[in-house]
């Protein structure tokens, strides 16, 4: 049985990692990134605790600027520096291997920004190697808890509707006609969206009901806005309830059939000849418009690659002695979503799962 937040954290690190530098370094049992992750999770409950009071509740209002003044918090700022620190000691250890990395992301962002391979001679004196090494702790920062709670999400209900996951392995084993997993058919078959309609719905309905985080990234109102009988004065600051967006009765569901948004229901996700719906305007997991999430796109390939590889090797289901499950049928067993003390959306922690090798 595998506590699903333990084991997904350093295995998505690890990809995410190879992404960010072409390394491949396995994190699972390295003690170099426990470190990194206490800073990691010491940033995101210090930048939470500062600004959810101020975005839910109203309790003071922003700067004129429309920023929130984390300046006062050691919390915030120390694990950032921390992160940052190590980061960059990674990065001058390795660097010579990463910049013989083209498609890294790392290589192409020093690329654009220094000469040669040193980060004294920058193209631009306003971009310097401090500069960088934010940018890519941002990037870290943005992406391991998000996709870890999605991740977390989609096993843990993927054992609860084995009809599904029954489903979604059929979709697969149509499309490896070699019984092998590939990773190019796979990412032909989603160009195509054509025979991964369940396996594609699922992991959308499990982003509608679990997005990774309840509130859109906040904005300011430029002028006194008006929305129905409400005002947002000029200057204040105001996030998207994604949740309440997520749960609305008048998108999701089918209220002929007793479905109610708080479902999952794959018909959310499928036009009326049962095929996967690219567009769904109503769906804002990675926010909206120009602003919207700019790593969206990995997130999803990640999701599926992952998702995938799960679902091929490994049928999944509850362990039978854990006591949230323990005695009951599987139509009883209630995933509920829960709102986690740094802001994300997930199922209870504790249930576990048994991955059995098919």
């Amino acid at each position: 049985p595998i506590n699903v937040t333990n084991f997904i954290k350093p295995v998505h690190f690890s990809i995410l990692l190879y992404t960010v530098t072409g390394l491949d370094f396995d994190t699972v049992d390295d003690p170099i990134w426990t470190s990194f992750y206490k800073a990691q999770d010491g940033a995101t409950v210090g930048l939470t605790q500062k600004s959810a009071p101020i975005l839910l509740f109203g309790t003071e209002p922003p700067k004129s600027d429309g920023m929130i003044d984390y300046n006062d918090d050691t919390q915030i700022f120390s694990s950032l520096y921390k992160m940052c620190e190590w980061t960059e000691e990674f990065i001058d250890k390795h660097n010579k291997i990463i910049l013989e990395n083209k498609n890294a992301f790392f290589t192409r962002l020093f690329r654009d920004n220094f000469n040669n391979d040193s980060f004294d001679e920058p193209k631009n004196k306003n971009y310097t190697k401090n500069e960088l090494m934010f940018d890519i702790v941002s990037i870290f920062n943005a992406a391991i808890d998000t996709t870890n709670c999605t991740i977390h999400s989609l096993l843990i209900n993927i054992c609860r509707y084995q009809d599904i996951q029954q489903k979604m392995y059929n979709e697969l084993a149509a499309i490896f006609t070699n019984g092998e997993y590939d990773a190019k058919i796979l990412q032909d078959e989603l160009r195509k969206n054509e025979n991964l309609n369940d396996f594609q719905a699922f992991i959308h309905e499990i982003l509608r009901l679990f997005l990774p985080a309840y509130l859109m990234f906040p904005r300011v109102a430029k002028k006194d806005i008006k929305v129905n009988d409400y005002c947002i004065p000029k200057g204040y600051c105001f996030a998207i309830n994604a949740i309440g967006v997520h749960y609305n009765d008048n998108y999701w569901g089918d209220k002929g059939n007793n479905i109610g948004p708080d479902q999952v229901y794959l018909n959310n996700f499928k036009d009326d000849n049962g095929r996967f719906k690219k567009t769904n305007n109503n769906l804002v997991t990675f926010g909206a418009g120009p602003r919207m999430c700019p790593g969206w796109q990995f997130a999803m390939k990640e999701l599926y690659i992952l998702m995938a590889h799960f679902i091929w090797r490994y049928k999944m289901v509850f362990d039978p002695k854990d006591k949230n499950v323990k005695g009951k049928k599987l139509e009883d067993i209630e995933i509920k979503a829960k709102i986690t003390d740094n802001q994300f959306v997930l199922p209870d922690p504790s249930i576990k799962v048994l991955f059995i090798k098919r």
